[in-house]
């Protein structure tokens, strides 16, 4: 067993249809019997219907250890923010790695701002990408709010302005 590593996965928005997205869960437990690590599963307490459906399908394909963090609110810093303080809680002694899991559309934001709020915390921990395809495609909206969140973390954090290139 590979104690020093867990896998973490972001929740990500509905299906249009309203109906529960189980890629990024499906891809999250995978991993985790894989590596045979704990499993850390972040939202918001707006989806605690949803996370209790993920922490329940982990528990049915027997992941070693499950836990759920709600962040504030659904925004990637607030996620990247009580994973880090929960991490700082439980893990710090032993934890060196995490595969984060969420979608490829918000890869580059999850895993920027979870590295910087771990580094904050000061732990020292690698993050490992685990994009997951989606079975929606983030709208235009989704994806400019996305990367203006970004640019003002960018800029608060690290006193990076960032520019976005428009097609």
């Amino acid at each position: 067993m590979r104690n020093r590593t867990a896998v973490v996965m972001f929740c990500g928005p509905l299906l249009e249809s309203g109906n529960v997205e189980t890629r990024r869960i499906s891809t999250a437990i995978k991993c985790a019997l894989d590596e045979r690590v704990p499993l850390v599963i972040v939202g918001d307490p707006e989806r605690r219907t949803e996370l209790e459906l993920y922490e329940s399908m982990a528990h049915e394909h027997a992941v070693m250890s499950v836990a759920t963090v709600f962040a504030k609110d659904s925004l990637t810093e607030s996620y990247a923010s009580a994973l880090a303080q929960h991490l700082q809680q439980h893990h710090l002694p032993k934890l060196t790695e995490v595969y984060l899991v969420t979608d490829h559309w918000h890869m580059n934001c999850g895993e920027l701002m979870l590295y910087a709020c771990l580094q904050e915390a000061g732990l020292p921990i690698v993050v490992n990408r685990m994009e997951v395809k989606s079975a929606i495609e983030a709208s235009r909206s989704v994806r400019d709010a996305a990367h203006a969140e970004l640019a003002i973390f960018a800029k608060k954090k690290l006193g990076v302005d960032l520019v976005r290139a428009h097609a």
